[in-house]
């Protein structure tokens, strides 16, 4: 890691922090945004404040400490507000939406998501825009409003074909795919996820192809095609079993257990539910484990 204290770029601090937030390690990027926070203090510029109030919201939230990540999420709007920076405030607003849906208060959530659409279009800012009408889609999704999810989704691959943004564009015909599959309309969802398939695969985007893989699985599993379902739950697990997504990699293996049970191989289900009940445990004791350094770094940051 860089030396911290040799750092005095506000922006250079942020960008480095968010590097290592999309690649999971959001401690260290605590780190640069706690040391861009101390820079913030000697600088007059609201938008630098913002960013960088944002960013740490983003990581409290990571952690789990929500009202302080709203208090963050919080303050960066005010101070976008200051600046008449509309491009701020939509990333802000978003992510107070994101924090309001992920209590279960999606129609808040849903308030949020109309006001940064807006402000994300009225910059023209069609990443943004997709990224807010996909959270929007979600929030309908949560509250089985499908049709008002299928219209949002729809927008954001709109948005995404727009800019040619393949990653975007999976992620919604998954999305859309998904809505399809639940309700009745398994031939079409199946073709919207075999396309997100395909350009998982072409963009090399392992995680996005494993869950599109489960998805697909799923379908099958619910016409009865237990034996299809198992060869989609199977390579999904190939792919899981190169990283450390255990989440995904229980769901997974959970899938494998009931599609041998539904075809009566009992005993090749056994190992794979052994192993999903041995990985929640572990899971659970890492988390207690990670919980408590969190908190110590937080102390150890004045926090």
């Amino acid at each position: 890691m860089d030396d911290l204290k040799n750092m005095t770029d506000i922006k250079e601090l942020n960008d480095k922090g968010t590097e290592f937030h999309e690649a999971g390690d959001t401690q260290t990027a605590l780190q640069y945004y706690m040391r861009a926070l101390e820079l913030c203090e000697e600088s007059d510029d609201p938008v630098e404040n913002a960013m960088t109030l944002t960013n740490l919201g983003g990581v409290y939230f990571d952690f789990g400490e929500k009202d302080t990540a709203l208090e963050h999420f919080e303050e960066g709007l005010t101070l976008y507000k200051e600046a008449d920076d509309k491009a701020g405030q939509a990333w802000a607003i978003n992510s107070i939406g994101m924090w309001k849906a992920d209590l279960g208060l999606n129609k808040d959530a849903l308030e949020q998501y109309a006001l940064s659409i807006d402000l994300y279009r009225e910059v023209e800012d069609k990443e943004g825009e997709a990224w807010a009408l996909g959270n929007a889609g979600s929030a309908y999704s949560n509250m089985l409003n499908r049709e008002k999810a299928l219209e949002h989704y729809e927008l954001a691959l709109t948005a995404y074909e727009a800019i040619d943004d393949k990653e975007g564009l999976a992620t919604m015909l998954n999305n859309i795919g998904k809505i399809y599959a639940n309700t009745g309309e398994r031939e079409k969802g199946l073709e919207y996820l075999e396309k997100s398939l395909a350009m998982r695969r072409e963009i090399e985007d392992e995680d996005g192809e494993a869950t599109t893989l489960n998805n697909i699985g799923g379908i099958y599993a619910d016409i009865g095609d237990k034996r299809k379902a198992l060869t989609y739950f199977e390579d999904a697990l190939k792919i899981l079993d190169k990283g450390d997504d255990r989440v995904s990699i229980i769901t997974t293996v959970t899938n494998i257990a009931a599609s041998y049970k539904a075809i009566g191989e009992n005993r090749r289900a056994a190992p794979f539910e052994k192993r999903a009940k041995k990985l929640g445990k572990a899971m659970r004791n890492e988390a207690k484990k990670a919980k408590k350094a969190r908190r110590e770094l937080l102390r150890s940051l004045g926090n």
